[in-house]
């Protein structure tokens, strides 16, 4: 009997979607310490996460004897999470969030055009997919914050079993979450950007029927709520050293 982690070409798929929501490069994650500071306010336009909960493909007898993949849908598990998240980009020393509730009534939120959404993307009720640095930067000037916040996040899960002649046959799946979440002043340019995964130390039972969706989701969403604030946190960190 051996332990055995599981991952597929479909892991890499998922992850290259979300480095294409993200962007791409090469460069040092920039940051302006100008930009921040507990009088700035920024406003959470964009939420955006790849539609599916990603696992791969499994070695159980499931995933043997059919075409059995580990994915299912992420819209479950983004919507129950999204009030969580706007909590978790709150109360920071960094700077004040405009309040989510505002910015959805606002006139220039309700009314600005969305951008082209990739195909494999979605985003939470009420929220609008802009990317682009123009709309950025008009949606700050018109809201009148000092910059804007778009936050990419990624749901899945990693696959731990015992593995019994080439097969697996038992174990738990525990959340993966994958989070980019970047600062746009009102010029359009980004103040700051960070990036980070967490594997979730708790897991849920698992056999050869793969992840459960009702018995995973839950776990994915306070794990997103968790890591968007870590992640958020690092910025603090930042300010308080200069």
């Amino acid at each position: 009997m051996e332990r055995h982690h599981f991952s597929s070409i479909h892991f890499l798929i998922f992850s290259i979607l979300f480095v294409l929501l993200s962007g791409c490069s090469v460069l040092a994650p920039p940051y302006v310490a100008s930009a921040f500071g507990e009088k700035k306010v920024y406003a959470l336009v964009t939420v955006v996460s790849p539609k599916d909960v990603e696992g791969g493909e499994t070695s159980t007898l499931r995933g043997t004897f059919s075409d059995a993949k580990y994915y299912y849908s992420a819209k479950p598990a983004l919507n129950a999470s999204i009030h969580k998240i706007e909590k978790a980009m709150a109360n920071h020393i960094a700077y004040r969030l405009y309040p989510p509730a505002k910015l959805k009534k606002h006139r220039a939120y309700r009314t600005i055009r969305s951008d082209n959404k990739p195909r494999n993307a979605i985003i939470p009720p009420r929220y609008k997919f802009v990317v682009t640095d123009k709309k950025l930067s008009t949606l700050a000037k018109k809201l009148g914050v000092d910059g804007v916040i778009v936050l990419k996040v990624g749901f899945g899960f990693k696959f731990y079993g015992n593995k019994y002649f080439g097969i697996a046959a038992s174990g738990k799946t525990n959340p993966k979450i994958l989070v980019d979440m970047k600062f746009i002043d009102r010029d359009g340019k980004v103040v700051y950007q960070t990036k980070g995964t967490k594997i979730w130390s708790k897991g849920v039972p698992s056999n050869d029927q793969g992840a459960v969706p009702k018995a995973l989701n839950p776990l994915l969403v306070k794990a997103v709520a968790t890591t968007v604030r870590t992640i958020a946190n690092r910025l603090d960190t930042r300010v308080k050293s200069k």
